[in-house]
Order: C-alpha cells, then sequence, then structure tokens
C-alpha cells in the first residue's frame, strides 16, 4: 500500500448541473486521467477498508471524526470529504484521492490530493 501526495489542483469548481457536463482531467506521473465525479466514491470504500482509509487521511492530515460510530473523513475545507476514483492502469491497481463536497450552499469543489496503489 502506498499513497503519494501531490500540490492540491482544483479539479472543478461550480454548481451541480456544470458538473454533470464536464469530464475535467488531472496529470498524474505524465499521465492524462479523466475523472468521471459521477464514479467517485467514498474514501471508507477504497480497497483496503478501514486500514486504507485511515492511512491516507493520516497521510493528508485532515482529520477523521465520529459521529454516531460512523467515521468521517474530511477533506481539505469544511464542507468536503475524501472520496476516490479508480484509475485505469495495465501495471497495478491505482486510485485517485479527491476532496469532494458542497463548499457554499449550490457551489461544489473537487479538489485533487494524491493517489494510493496497492
Amino acid at each position: 500500500m502506498k499513497f503519494i501526495k501531490v500540490n492540491p489542483d482544483t479539479i472543478f469548481d461550480g454548481d451541480i448541473e456544470e458538473m454533470s457536463r464536464l469530464s475535467p482531467s488531472v496529470n498524474i506521473e505524465g499521465r492524462r486521467v479523466v475523472v468521471d465525479l459521477n464514479d467517485l466514491e467514498r474514501i471508507e470504500k477504497v480497497p483496503g477498508g478501514s486500514v486504507a482509509a485511515d492511512y491516507i487521511a493520516n497521510s493528508l492530515k485532515f482529520g477523521v471524526s465520529d459521529f454516531m460510530g460512523k467515521r468521517i473523513y474530511n477533506g481539505r475545507n469544511k464542507g468536503l470529504r475524501l472520496y476516490y476514483v479508480p484509475i485505469d492502469s495495465e501495471r497495478i491497481q491505482e486510485y485517485l484521492v479527491l476532496s469532494f463536497g458542497e463548499f457554499q450552499p449550490g457551489r461544489f469543489l473537487c479538489i485533487e490530493e494524491g493517489m494510493f496503489s496497492m
């Protein structure tokens, strides 16, 4: 298990209607990766389960909260949570880690945080 933190980069900043029409992309180690924001999964569902999710959250130093026995993986800004999306790779299982959520009423924000591989 390996997590590579990157310089944060805003992938999307706008309303939900605009988000559904876009397919933003990021550059990861010289590869262009298209991010379908509709395919995001909450970080607690990442392969490796809570051990991997805790490792990623601790690497980013964003903190983990507990609400009624459920772990909440906080993102970079208030209102954002950690998510991941699989990256197509023939070599190994790779996942892009993102902070995503409703940053202000009606304004969604998605920030690239790093890459996780198994």
